[in-house]
């Protein structure tokens, strides 16, 4: 009697629509770690030829802030202006680049504080391509992004392992030696590498609210100083699903016989709802108003208005949820405490 055997169309017992689904499934996890990878390490490569550059030393013609309202973004509203010269084999060449990547801040005191460092007038070092001595920057990018490089490689790998899985011939040597690899992975580790995206999520937002908190304890020893408010508003910032709300203040004061102007309110960036307690704040601050901000003495540039902790700051608890389950998981991890 003769027998039939039915294969399955699709090798390695998937059809071939779920190879399909699948991929297309994972294939935006793969898409977008390739591109972050690729932003990643251009601008890596970019930063560090820098550092290969020639040390020279520059003459400050021109240093200034420059203010720019209608800036794309806010981290662009305040620019450091700076131009100075120096010399290259005998020929000499002027250059206006502070550091690679750099647009201006949000806040007019990052770009006073870089006016200050770079009086006109004065001396500094720079550094000039070798290759294009027309080209030089007065200050070298920092390298520390090197270390998130590993998170768009997680990404590729799961993308792009996970596709690789899905397609892999019957007869293709490597499937087998990866499912083996995977099968005798160290099911702790990888419980463990979990948690551990829990707890590095968790501190970089929390970062993003303990520095403002690190420094509203510095300022409580400020000086309280008299200034007067030139420009206040509610700034709108709409979104895909709500509008949230920021104060746009900024103020000048003197400080050790010199004029400084600030735009700093309080230390927590970004904006957030609550309307009409900002809408209070800007009425209560028109321009021309006297009123006090709390100056740094070391640094007369920095000022503040708000020193206090406001109810925004309650929202770095949240991210601190993911800290705790992150760090307490990877803790009872390895110490056995979880079953796998």
């Amino acid at each position: 009697m003769a027998t039939f055997r039915i294969s399955s169309p699709a090798r390695g017992g998937r059809s071939l629509g779920g190879k399909i689904a699948g991929s297309l499934f994972l294939l935006p996890f793969l898409a977008m770690g390739l591109v972050f990878f690729v932003l990643m390490v251009y601008g890596l490569y970019r930063g560090a030829r820098t550092y290969t550059w020639d040390p020279a030393d520059c003459l400050i013609l021109e240093s200034s802030v420059d203010e720019n309202p209608q800036a794309a973004e806010a981290s662009e509203a305040y620019r450091f202006k700076v131009l100075y010269t120096y010399s290259v084999g005998g020929a000499r060449f002027t250059s206006d680049r502070y550091q690679p990547g750099y647009n201006g801040s949000s806040e007019i005191e990052d770009a006073q504080q870089l006016a200050d460092r770079y009086p006109r007038g004065s001396r500094a070092a720079c550094y000039v391509d070798p290759a294009k001595p027309s080209a030089a920057i007065l200050r070298r990018p920092s390298l520390w992004v090197a270390f998130f490089l590993f998170l768009p490689l997680l990404f590729i790998a799961a993308g792009g392992g996970g596709i690789y899985l899905l397609w892999q011939p019957s007869d293709d040597p490597m499937g087998p030696r990866l499912q083996k690899a995977i099968q005798n992975a160290n099911p702790k580790g990888c419980i463990a590498a979990f948690f551990g995206l829990f707890l590095l999520a968790g501190a970089g937002v929390s970062l993003f609210f303990l520095l403002p908190a690190v420094q509203v304890l510095k300022a409580k020893s400020w000086q309280a100083t008299p200034c007067t408010v030139l420009t206040s508003q509610l700034q709108s910032h709409p979104g895909d699903d709500s509008t949230t709300y920021s104060v746009d203040v900024s103020y000048v004061y003197s400080f050790g016989g010199r004029a400084y102007r600030s735009s700093r309110y309080q230390f927590l960036g970004g904006s957030s709802g609550g309307y009409a307690e900002k809408e209070r704040i800007v009425r209560r601050l028109p321009p021309l108003t006297r009123t006090t901000c709390y100056v740094n003495p070391e640094k007369p540039s920095e000022a503040v208005m708000n020193r206090d902790f406001s109810s925004e700051y309650a929202f770095g608890l949240v991210p601190l949820l993911f800290v705790a389950v992150g760090l307490g998981g990877i803790i009872f991890t390895l110490r056995g405490k979880l079953q796998t």
